[in-house]
């Protein structure tokens, strides 16, 4: 862990007392039970940062997901040519 550095939190009581009542249960002390909750609160901030941006990327590309389903397989074809030559993939194999 890196170096720890002191800050100071204020806490309305009755958190202050919920707090409290979660240290001794788990049995740990203030310091180590608030960083774990930090680092929850990150971790889970995280995700629901990339979720809400998966979201918007799945409803970004939904219309042309659409049209992409909607061509024949002769555009298909070429689309996936397309695409392998995006990738860097010739077809000239190895």
């Amino acid at each position: 862990m890196s170096e720890l550095r002191r800050i100071n939190v204020c806490l309305p009581g009755p958190m202050l007392q919920l707090v409290d009542a979660a240290v001794q249960r788990e049995k740990r002390n203030r310091s180590a039970w608030i960083r774990a909750a930090v680092r929850l609160y990150l971790r889970v901030k995280r995700q629901q940062e990339l979720a809400a941006a998966m979201r918007r990327g799945y409803q970004e590309m939904g219309e042309e997901n659409l049209a992409l389903a909607a061509i024949g397989p002769e555009e298909a074809a070429d689309w996936a040519a397309y695409e392998a030559f995006l990738e860097g993939d010739t077809g000239e194999g190895a």
